[in-house]
């Protein structure tokens, strides 16, 4: 996989105007966003969460290892559809039988004969389950 960064969420829309912002994780238990440690954008900035109710997080940019709070809603609201990312090694390695859908990328796609159809280029998945693209 080339990058082995895997999305875990996506800031939503500024909540108050105390910079709290939603937060949609795409974990299993939604809480465990910030189980795995700090989340970085897609320009490697990274992020902080502190719950403040569900769905609901205070959000600190870490800069020089340092928290800086958002503390307003101008800023909150420039951090809208920022998707969040952790390294694929960072998460627990799946159960028995199961897999990451991010590792399916890159892997032979083969008909039920044995017969090659190509290889796995995207997995896609809007929440009903997922598709791949071969």
């Amino acid at each position: 996989m080339p990058d082995s960064r895997i999305q875990v969420g996506v800031i939503g829309r500024a909540h108050g105007v105390r910079g709290h912002v939603r937060v949609t994780s795409h974990t299993a238990d939604p809480a465990d966003l910030t189980a795995y440690g700090p989340v970085s954008d897609a320009a490697g900035q990274r992020y902080a969460f502190r719950w403040m109710s569900e769905g609901v997080a205070e959000v600190s940019r870490l800069m020089d290892g340092k928290p800086v709070k958002v503390t307003d809603r101008a800023a909150a609201e420039k951090l809208t559809n920022t998707k969040l990312f952790i390294d694929r090694a960072a998460l627990p390695p799946p159960g028995d039988d199961e897999f990451y859908l991010a590792d399916l990328m890159g892997l032979t796609v083969v008909s039920p004969d044995g017969k090659p159809l190509g290889t796995v280029a995207v997995v896609h998945d809007y929440g009903a389950g997922a598709s791949l693209e071969i």
